[in-house]
């Protein structure tokens, strides 16, 4: 008996989070939203500003965002956290794990198959971004695009 109410336990906490992001991933008022959120979720966008396309980032992740339909998106394989389209049809994206936890950006997105970080101009280096530490640099110049339906 001790063991069963352990593993409920368990399960318990891993369902939790879970439920609670699908919660909030269901805004009641999803009328208000812009565009399908399929739009975001039905395949990779990759970072074709500096051109990176010679990494395949449409298969591999790399230089890439992966939005899921429960809210929460991968960038480079490696950074994690959640987003939400705001009712102007842009994105904000806010970091939960790693040294840039709590930071959230906003992704402009035009309408189309483009995305663009809202960053000041001054605010960054020439110096490529190296996400191995679960961080990632976004510059004014960045441009992020849709990859063609796997």
């Amino acid at each position: 008996m001790a063991n069963m109410l352990g593993a409920m336990r368990i399960v318990y906490r891993r369902l939790l989070p879970a439920l609670v992001a699908a919660a909030a991933a269901c805004p009641a008022s999803a009328q208000n939203l812009r565009y399908d959120p399929t739009i975001f979720t039905s395949s990779k966008w990759v970072q074709v500003s500096p051109d990176y396309s010679y990494l395949n980032g449409c298969v591999t992740g790399y230089r890439a965002f992966d939005f899921s339909d429960t809210g929460y998106f991968t960038l480079d394989n490696k950074v994690h956290g959640d987003w939400k389209e705001g009712g102007n049809g842009n994105i904000t994206i806010r970091i939960r794990l790693g040294p840039q936890e709590g930071q959230s950006i906003l992704l402009i997105f035009d309408g189309t198959d483009t995305l663009q970080p809202n960053v000041p101009s001054n605010t960054t280096t020439d110096v490529p971004p190296n996400p191995a530490d679960g961080s990632f640099t976004f510059r004014h110049y960045d441009r992020f695009r849709k990859c063609a339906a796997p």
